[in-house]
């Protein structure tokens, strides 16, 4: 209901209800939401142009297709919001809310979500085709927490920022998001209740592909966590600051291409003191995709979303001869790293599928043999990393420190050489 107020106008909306549905090849994906009654004030910009403001707590409920259900809550939320009604959407808006909570409807009393401040802005504007939008969004989030639902563990993080463009988005990208972050929110269960399950990283990696797919024929993302921990049964892990980005155009086609960046610094391994000087500290990986058949992909893995689907995946990209390229790829200890670059081809005519060659460098081999042969559990470790030390070459560094320089080579027979030397052979007589 709108009613004039002075030199606007008041808004009265009703209680909101309404399911959205995506029909794939495997099943149906549907989300059904309801919320509680809102009220708005209207001011008039321009002809058709339209400023909104609401005030007041938020009281959303929305069921996944498999019976769950989630309400999500907010203590405070203020919105401004502007309406074209000649494009007959949103051109502007930004959001504040504080305590936000997102809690399992007739499950445990404490929230699985929650957040004591976030704040989102963005923009949108029409589309390359009728009913799409492209819309640039950027988000904060303070003192967020996840419990894994079922499962021991979580994480935390003292603020998160992000930023999301999407090109030529659809309102079916909501539903699909949503649904895909549901299924991640199950896996990431799933591993802390059985860590050993081997087939739930291949099942976490079709969600983040089929995840593409939901935000139409172009997008770019990127998110930065503060002070970030998770926590499990194996004991928290910390990490001062974590970024990754991801660039992909082309998800349309089957000629696509992309980008992943991912960075994590001060790395803390609070369950392994003991092994401080050899565990990560900071991690910098870059690749990038192109021959990229999206659209065959995201099909063939709508059509059956189990790790069974991968030798389908694999001969795809075989057939489309995609390449991935590692730009960047150091992991720093304190006292060793790794450096990594090279280039991998899916070639249908390789013998497992895939040709390639990479140069890798190793710096603290020595040490680390050293340092876990002076350890009863980890002595029998000191001959493998004494064998992949044999296998390198040799090179001399400043401050009198030697690396060791290894050329891979991938896709002939043996599938695998390093300087020109089947590892497999060497590494087997390092014993197990």
């Amino acid at each position: 209901m709108v009613e004039p107020d002075g030199a606007g106008y008041r808004v009265t909306w009703p209680a909101l209800s309404g399911s959205l549905t995506r029909a794939s090849a495997a099943k149906a994906q549907a989300v059904r939401f309801r919320c509680a009654p809102d009220r708005s004030t209207g001011v008039r910009l321009s002809e058709g142009v339209y400023r909104l403001s609401s005030d007041g707590p938020s009281d959303c409920v929305l069921e996944t297709g498999d019976g769950r259900s989630f309400r999500f809550t907010s203590r405070t939320r203020h919105e401004d919001s502007v309406v074209d009604l000649a494009q007959g959407a949103f051109t502007e808006w930004s959001a504040m809310r504080q305590d936000v909570t997102i809690q399992a409807v007739n499950g445990r009393a404490e929230p699985i979500f929650s957040i004591a401040r976030s704040e989102t802005s963005g923009r949108g504007t029409p589309g390359g085709r009728p009913g799409r939008r492209d819309v640039v969004e950027r988000s904060t989030a303070e003192d967020v927490r996840f419990t894994f639902p079922g499962a021991a563990g979580g994480f935390t993080a003292s603020r998160i920022d992000g930023e999301s463009q999407l090109f030529d988005y659809g309102f079916d990208g909501v539903v699909r998001r949503s649904a895909e972050l549901m299924r991640m929110v199950d896996l990431a269960s799933e591993q802390q209740r059985d860590p050993k399950a081997a087939d739930i990283p291949a099942q976490a990696m079709l969600s983040f592909v089929q995840g593409l797919g939901s935000r139409g024929d172009r997008f770019r993302s990127s998110a930065t966590y503060s002070g970030y921990r998770v926590t499990s049964p194996q004991g928290p892990v910390d990490i001062e600051t974590l970024s990754f980005g991801v660039d992909a155009e082309g998800i349309d086609s089957d000629s696509g291409s992309g980008r992943v960046t991912f960075t994590a610094s001060g790395l803390s391994l609070g369950s392994m003191p003991s092994l401080a000087d050899w565990a990560l500290r900071d991690i910098t990986v870059s690749v990038a995709a192109t021959s990229v058949p999206f659209k065959s992909l995201l099909q063939a893995i709508e059509s059956d979303p189990t790790s069974a689907v991968v030798p389908r995946l694999a001969a795809l990209l075989g057939q489309a001869g995609s390449r991935l390229e590692v730009e960047t790829a150091r992991l720093n200890m304190m006292r060793g790293s790794l450096d990594l670059h090279g280039s991998i081809r899916a070639d249908a005519k390789a013998p497992r599928g895939v040709s390639g060659a990479a140069t890798a460098r190793l710096t603290g081999l020595g040490p680390l043999a050293t340092f876990l042969r002076s350890r009863p559990q980890t002595e029998r470790m000191a001959d493998r990393v004494t064998a992949v030390e044999a296998l390198g070459r040799a090179v001399d560094l400043d401050a009198g420190t030697t690396a060791r320089d290894y050329d891979i080579k991938l896709g002939g027979e043996p599938v695998l050489l390093v300087n020109g030397v089947d590892p497999t052979v060497i590494l087997q007589d390092a014993g197990p």
